[in-house]
């Protein structure tokens, strides 16, 4: 089809890949860890003997993340509300003090649709 086939890696997947330190953050160490993709089309293209492709992935101690530094892009996740999910949304504050607060109000509220 000619298009690039785009492939996500979950947060956590455990790769073969070479780890070393490329740096410090205060006492820290910045670790990187670089491994081939495993993403391949059956083409040259993505053949990991005649092309590789490498990625490579860097601790961010300061902000307790990772950074994506060669080779891939980063997929941030948007928020998904409670309705989107399918599940039941928590009551606001003023609605939870108010159930609380009056005792005739909760079994009301307990009872209604």
């Amino acid at each position: 089809s000619g298009g690039i086939r785009v492939r996500r890696i979950a947060k956590g997947v455990r790769f073969n890949a070479e780890k070393k330190s490329v740096g410090k953050y205060h006492t820290s160490n910045i670790w990187s860890f670089r491994f081939l993709c495993h993403a391949e089309d059956g083409t040259s293209r993505t053949d990991r003997k005649r092309h590789p492709h490498w990625i490579e992935i860097r601790t961010d101690p300061k902000e307790g993340d990772y950074v994506v530094h060669e080779g891939a892009a980063r997929v941030m996740q948007t928020h998904r509300s409670a309705q989107e999910l399918g599940v039941e949304s928590l009551l606001d504050p003023a609605e939870r003090h108010k159930r609380e607060a009056h005792p005739l109000y909760k079994i009301e509220a307990a009872v209604a649709p």
